[in-house]
């Protein structure tokens, strides 16, 4: 059965269609987790698509929002077909298009 790496995973969800994905949560912090998600189509949200929106929302509120940190956390905001976003921790991530991770 043919397997993905987790580089191959992102580079797909990446690629702007949406994809069925599951992944496992996790939050140390407060010891909580384990719960399995499964998304029927969802997408990782591009960098550029959120700093307009930040810098548009930005400017209503009259503050500004500190930066998300994606690279230092492992996480990623993947967007759902009704617009919904929801924060993913990519290590977590076990399944894109149906075919596991390694």
């Amino acid at each position: 059965m043919t397997k993905l790496t987790l580089s191959e995973a992102l580079d797909i969800l990446e690629d702007g269609n949406f994809h069925p994905l599951a992944w496992v949560t996790a939050d140390r912090a407060r010891q909580t987790g384990g719960k399995i998600i499964r998304i029927r189509a969802g997408r990782i949200v591009r960098h550029e698509q959120n700093h307009l929106h930040k810098a548009a929302a930005a400017q209503e509120r009259g503050t500004e929002r500190k930066s998300q940190n994606h690279s230092e956390h492992a996480t990623r905001n993947i967007r759902l077909e009704n617009g919904d976003i929801r924060k993913m921790h990519i290590y977590t991530l076990f399944s894109v298009n149906n075919i596991p991770l390694l």
